[in-house]
């Protein structure tokens, strides 16, 4: 079962990935852009989270700046980031898709490595970029790791 959640709502979403309608993708190995692709064939997302608020506080999490949300697959999490969404292939997607080859929802979801040295060393470009509510989240996440 992976698991999306929220630490700080305690909101969780749980996949069934032995359901033969789910396939999900670990890219861990991708350098520059891991993520996972997630296929949920014959499901809309989008409209499922008109009725469910824990898929509803996910979805409305997309393109923020929210540290909060992990996905955990093997048992082991990882932080999500969900600050950009796109087209490009090298941020995160929400994709209904209904064709005669694919019928569903299709997610990519990029993640940060979860150890706190990546994390420091991500809140370095942020200062050098300027972006200090991204630096102010961040440094938040790092410091509640030390506990």
């Amino acid at each position: 079962m992976t698991r999306i959640f929220n630490k700080t709502t305690n909101q969780e979403i749980l996949i069934d990935e032995t359901n033969e309608l789910v396939k999900i993708s670990p890219k861990l190995y991708e350098e520059d852009n891991p993520h996972f692709d997630i296929e949920l064939k014959g499901f809309n997302f989008n409209q499922h989270t008109l009725t469910c608020n824990e898929c509803k506080s996910f979805k409305d999490s997309f393109g923020s700046n929210d540290l909060n949300w992990f996905i955990e697959f093997n048992n082991t999490p990882y932080r999500l980031d969900l600050s950009r969404f796109g087209k490009e292939h090298n941020i995160s997607q929400n994709k209904t898709i209904t064709s005669d080859y694919f019928s569903g929802t299709k997610l990519r979801l990029k993640i940060f490595i979860n150890s706190k040295e990546d994390l420091e060393r991500l809140l370095e470009e942020f200062v050098k970029k300027e972006e200090y509510e991204k630096c102010s989240i961040l440094s938040r996440q790092i410091d509640s790791m030390k506990e």
